[in-house]
């Protein structure tokens, strides 16, 4: 990294002493430390911050501009809206497979007796695949039918008040295997008035409190502890604040504090 950017700076015109000691130092540049970087670079604070204000202009990783991949976002499976009975969900048919049979067409055809058997083969598979689908969109239909009936209190107030449920509970509901529910659950997107959600987010046990008989759900638990976490929140245990920042991927209060130190500088 140190080369990349020294080759940046050089073509601006950036390079000077105190520029080509911050780029031999910048694991302390990383800690923050800028003291030590002026003691190490024998220049002022200001002249420091003057670097580190170009450097901050430079780019760390410039072979990323060749990268040609594009994330593409992609349309939710399913939409949720209220309705004069309450909430309800529909098929976004926009995204859904759709398998025609042209069936005059076949008929046509199988006048000629050489082709009559393999189009009547080939029609009889296209048959097939279209009950598959369409059996397929409404397990999908039913399954979000079910977490969109367990989870109205999210659709209501938030992440934070995602009810406990499991993979079992729901297809027992609906009548089909677990492993149904899972498959059908796996990369399918639902929108709902509280943003776009994969549907394996509103799966997730129950963690039961000491205090009562009432219970919350992992997930749940885990969004009221990034906001705490978002607020600091001195109460909270230390270790149950690292399992679930990890989780959340939100970086330590130090480095926070040290990603704020760099940006004020």
């Amino acid at each position: 990294m140190a080369e990349c950017l020294r080759l940046q700076a050089s073509e601006k015109g950036l390079l000077c002493p105190v520029f080509e000691k911050v780029l031999e130092n910048l694991p302390r540049l990383a800690a923050a430390d800028l003291r030590g970087l002026c003691k190490i670079c024998d220049c002022s604070m200001e002249q420091l911050k003057d670097v580190l204000k170009a450097l901050r202009g430079l780019d760390p990783k410039p072979g990323m501009a060749f990268d040609g991949a594009n994330t593409l976002e992609r349309e939710p499976d399913l939409l949720v809206s209220r309705g004069e009975t309450g909430w309800k969900v529909e098929l976004n048919r926009s995204t859904l497979p759709t398998v025609l049979v042209d069936e005059e067409g076949a008929k046509a055809l199988s006048r000629d007796k050489i082709a009559r058997e393999y189009i009547g083969d080939r029609v009889g598979t296209a048959r097939w695949l279209r009950r598959a689908v369409e059996h397929r969109n409404q397990t999908a239909l039913a399954v979000a039918a079910e977490i969109v009936r367990r989870q109205t209190a999210f659709l209501n107030n938030g992440p934070a008040h995602i009810a406990p449920m499991t993979l079992a509970a729901v297809a027992k509901e609906i009548g089909v295997h677990e492993s149904t529910v899972s498959r059908i659950t796996t990369g399918m997107m639902m929108v709902t008035p509280q943003g776009t959600f994969n549907l394996k987010r509103f799966f997730s046990t129950a963690l039961q409190n000491d205090d009562s008989e009432e219970s919350a759900s992992a997930a749940a638990v885990r969004h009221r502890i990034q906001t705490l976490v978002a607020g600091e929140d001195p109460k909270l245990a230390r270790r149950t604040v690292a399992k679930y920042r990890e989780m959340l991927k939100i970086p330590s209060s130090f480095q926070r504090r040290r990603a704020a130190k760099l940006a004020m500088s």
